[in-house]
Parts: structure tokens; sequence; C-alpha cells
């Protein structure tokens, strides 16, 4: 091995006898700098290579400040619009826009008068009964709504000393028609409430149901609501294909237990799809009266339509109710899926019974529709005996 001569000096001098390499050398670091600063040349040339290379790639897709001026020329304002409003609050506004218009073809009321019958209206349209307006909360609202038409078909709002005016009148009017302050009062129903609301529908002769599906199925939407609360909307657009059913295995060698996973895929996604949440349910298993267990109802209307696949190649067979835990889970699985029929994977879970000459028929590709189930359950909570009126949330 050799050695620098500041090395070699060192030895001299003291007597350590210490050996240092001529890499810590100057002419070491100048040879190593020399042949380094060679190295990087030849990286830099490759990288400068490979950047033109890029460049030249990039250069080949780039358009001309005109190409986008067109491209914003033709832009479709209207498709901004679209997704500005969900479908609930479009509708309400569709409502207001209508009755401004019943106003305008009567044009003999003003603002004043127009908001002074809304309190006063007692029929809707189709000669529905309407409850009027009972609180100032209302009041407010509607013309919260009707300021929105009244901007999207002017494009701007009324200024500030004529809204200040409004709110005055809408004071005026609240005073002279004695409607409520404050909001109408929400009660929150618990658990207790829910099992005794259940209990009442399932059992109950005060309202009758023209099918028995159909009471299965409210009672089922109140007990999801209860363990989702997930908004109407989110659970009446529910489809099979949001369900996912799995054996557990019994890590004690007990029957396996069912796990539902439900994942509601409508929720508000009219601003832009959501990642959805997945809510496991577990089997409920110490309830004597089962009136909060989903999985009753579930699959009570599974096997009715004959939900299961009656034959699979990766996975168990069910064509009857006693079959559920009898195919238990395959050898070294810790889960086995329950797998539906691919035919009824887009269809409702909440469908409507449709009365046919031979008897009702399931109509999965019918939506039940949001009147029915909050009059059902509005009517259920008179028959329960709550105080306030049973909605969904």
């Amino acid at each position: 091995m050799r050695h620098s001569t500041r090395a070699a000096e060192s030895d001299n001098n003291s007597d350590s006898g210490t050996d240092v390499p001529d890499v810590f050398s100057d002419d070491r670091n100048d040879n190593s700098s020399d042949s380094g600063s060679e190295a990087n040349s030849d990286n830099d040339g490759f990288d400068n290579s490979d950047a033109d290379s890029i460049i030249d790639d990039g250069e080949a897709q780039e358009f001309s400040a005109e190409h986008y001026l067109q491209e914003a020329e033709c832009f479709d304002v209207s498709r901004l619009r679209q997704k500005r409003y969900s479908p609930r609050t479009q509708e309400k506004l569709d409502k207001a826009r209508e009755y401004w218009e019943c106003m305008i073809r009567w044009n003999a009321f003003t603002g004043w008068q127009t908001r002074r019958r809304q309190c006063d209206r007692r029929w809707g349209k189709k000669g529905r009964k309407s409850p009027g307006i009972k609180y100032k909360s209302s009041l407010e609202t509607f013309w919260k709504w009707w300021h929105l038409v009244y901007k999207a078909e002017i494009g701007q709002g009324l200024s500030k000393d004529t809204t200040v005016k409004i709110l005055d009148v809408l004071a005026i009017i609240a005073e002279e028609k004695k409607l409520r302050l404050g909001r109408r009062p929400k009660a929150t129903m618990y658990i207790e409430d829910v099992a005794e609301f259940a209990r009442v529908l399932l059992s109950t002769t005060e309202m009758t149901f023209e099918c028995g599906w159909l009471r299965v199925q409210v009672l089922l939407y109140c007990q999801l609501a209860a363990i989702t609360g997930s908004r109407p909307g989110a659970l009446l657009n529910l489809r099979y294909r949001d369900l996912l059913l799995t054996l557990i295995r019994d890590p004690e060698g007990g029957r396996p237990r069912l796990f539902v996973y439900l994942t509601p895929e409508f929720t508000k996604t009219f601003l832009g799809e959501k990642e959805p949440n997945t809510f496991p349910i577990p089997e409920i298993i110490f309830d004597p009266s089962l009136v909060l267990s989903p999985h009753v109802f579930l699959l009570g209307m599974l096997f009715r339509i004959k939900a299961f696949k009656s034959f699979s190649t990766n996975g168990p067979v069910l064509d009857c109710p006693e079959n559920l835990y009898a195919v238990g889970v395959l050898g070294g699985l810790g889960q086995q899926e329950l797998k539906l029929k691919d035919e009824i994977l887009n269809q409702f879970v909440f469908c409507q019974a449709v009365c046919e000459a031979d008897g009702f028929r399931i109509a999965l590709e019918e939506q039940l529709t949001d009147g029915f189930l909050r009059y059902r359950m509005r009517r259920g909570g008179e028959i329960t005996g709550f105080e306030q009126v049973t909605k969904p949330y």
C-alpha cells in the first residue's frame, strides 16, 4: 500500500505509528475530484439528453394560446349550474317559482299580499290539503327560497335596503297572523323509543298495509336509519350491490356469525363523488324479541326473492334458510362471503309491491316513495303515542 508524504513525516515525528491511507492526501483528493468531475460530466451528459427528449415530447403536446381562448369561448356555462343545488333543494326552488308564476298570472298581488296569502294557504297542488305556515321561521324560509329564484331569474339579488324592508314586512305579517316564534320542536328518538316503535309497526292493526312486504320494509328502514343515521334519500336509494353479507368464523368453534356491511353510495353526491362510508352491522343474538335486528327482516326479504346464488364455483350454496349456517366457512378461511345473484345487484332494496290480477308482485325495479315512508312513520308514531311527529332524519 502506498502512503502519502505527510503520512510518512507524521510517522517519523511521532511514536504512534499510525498508517494513514493516501485517500486523505491532497494529491489523492485532486485525483478523485478530477475523476469525480469526469464521472459527473458523463452523468450530466446522460441526464441532459434525457431532459432534452422529455422537453421535445412536451413541446410536441403544447397548444397555442388561441386554442385555449377558443375552448374558453366554447365552454358551456350552464354545466356549472347543473350541480349547484341538490335535487331536494332544486325541488323547493321549483315550487317557489311555480307559486310566484301563479301570483303573476293573477297580477293583482303585490309582494306584501303574496306573503300574506302564503300564510292563509290551505290547498296545495292538485287539490291536496296544505297546513299553511304556522311558524315565523317558515315564513322567513319561504322568503329565502323566493329570493334565490329572483336572483336566478334577474341575475342579481335585491338591494340591502329592500331586504331590510322585506324583513320588516315579514315581522308585521307574523304578528298579524299570530305565527309562532322559534322553530318546530325536534325530538330525539332513543334506542328504547325505536324498539317500542318497531314493536308497534310489527303488531298494530290500526294501520294496515296492502302487502306484508311493505310492513317489513318500513321496519327494516327504521332499523337501518337508527344504526347508520343516514339521510332518507341515501337509504331509499340503497341497492343490493351496496350490501355485503359475510359469515365470520367463531374462534371458539361455534356456528359462524353473520355480519352485514352496508355502504350507501347516494350521500350528497350532487357536488361530486365522495368516499362512501361502510357500516358493519353485527348479528344481534341476545335480544329475545329481535325487533332491533335488521338481520331477521333483511334475510327474510332475501330468501323471499331468492337473492342468493343457487350454485357457485367459489362459495357456498344457499337455496333455503336452513342452509344459512349449515354451509359454514370454508376450511382455512376466517370468513366467507355470501354471494347474491348478479341480476338483482342493481335493484332497489326498498321497492314497491304492485297489485296485479293474480296478486301482488314485488317490483324491485321501482323505488319506494318518500311520501309513503313518511306517512307510515308519522302514523306509526301517533299509534305509539309519541308527542312529536315521527319522521326520517
